[in-house]
Formats: C-alpha cells, structure tokens, sequence
C-alpha cells in the first residue's frame, strides 16, 4: 500500500527497486543478514541512534525459541526493521556508487 501511493499519489524520488521491483522485500533469509549489520553498526557507531523510540525497540528485539527475530511479546520491532531495510539499502548503494557518495 505505501509503495503504490509513492507512486501514484505523491511525488517521490527515488523510490527503491530491486530488478524492477519497487521496494524491500524481506525474507528468513535476509533478515538475519540485515539485522546483524543494524547489530554491528549498533556496537560500531552508537550514535547514530538517536531515536528513544528505536532505541527502546533494540531492547526488546529478540531470538524467539522458533529461530525468528523480532519483537518480543506485547512489543513492536517497526522502527527496527525499517533502520536495518534503510541500512541494508545504503549498504548496497554505497557498493555500486563508492562511499563518496554517501559522505
């Protein structure tokens, strides 16, 4: 639903793509990767991490006892998973346009 309206019903640029999918498709398999670099980044450069809201959501992001990450029970991991989509993104980015780009 947010993709479509980015797209029809407000101007907005760039929009991500993957191929020629808009948008982050996350998935068991790439989950894990993405917030394992929020975790890395977390540890590596604390204050990026501005946001109570945010910060209040690493806290309760759990492996739960079926293998899934996310929120922990009565919790939200919003915030969390798009700060680790947007890292991903920008990971990816900076890979294909070199780091200056991102400076």
């Amino acid at each position: 639903g947010v993709i479509a309206h980015l797209q029809d019903g407000v101007p907005y640029e760039p929009l991500y793509e993957h191929g020629d999918v808009p948008g982050w498709l996350t998935t068991g398999m790439n989950k894990p990767i993405i917030v394992s670099g929020l975790n890395a980044l977390l540890m590596n450069t604390p204050g990026l991490f501005r946001s109570k809201r945010l910060l209040e959501e690493c806290r309760t992001f759990v492996n739960h006892p079926s293998g899934k990450q996310g929120a922990a029970n009565g919790t939200h991991d919003d915030c969390v998973m798009a700060f680790a989509i947007a890292q991903a993104v920008r990971r990816e980015r900076m890979g294909k346009a070199g780091r200056h780009a991102f400076a």
